[in-house]
């Protein structure tokens, strides 16, 4: 705004026109948010973890699976539906690398990307 020299009244209109277009957009990331805080708390991604590590070699398209329906409940892979699933996909990951040639890291990185690479195609 400084670099356009932009005068206030204008400054002023552009402020009001991106809070009347973020009205909407904004309280449904913020309660986005809150439910993966929700369901982090409340034991719900470990329930989820547990199961998903249970189904054994399907865990990779489960992960990608709940990477695309992240992204149809946020809207965006951006960090909404990581931020929604990435506990799960961490838990996930910690129940499966023993019974893989991978360490725990590995485990980890690889089953949150299946997660980001499901929301992704969802885009």
């Amino acid at each position: 705004m400084l670099l356009l020299r932009m005068p206030l009244s204008q400054i002023g209109e552009v402020f009001k026109r991106t809070f009347v277009q973020m009205k909407i957009p904004i309280p449904t990331i913020a309660f986005m948010l809150g439910l993966s805080y929700v369901t982090r708390f409340s034991g719900m991604d470990a329930t989820l973890g547990y199961a998903f590590a249970a189904t054994g070699d399907a865990v990779p398209f489960f992960a990608a699976a709940a990477g695309l329906a992240g992204v149809f409940l946020t809207g965006t892979d951006a960090g909404r539906s990581n931020a929604l699933f990435g506990s799960l996909q961490q838990i996930t990951a910690r129940q499966i690398y023993h019974h893989t040639n991978l360490d725990q890291r590995q485990a980890e990185i690889l089953i949150c990307t299946s997660n980001s690479t499901g929301g992704v195609m969802a885009r």
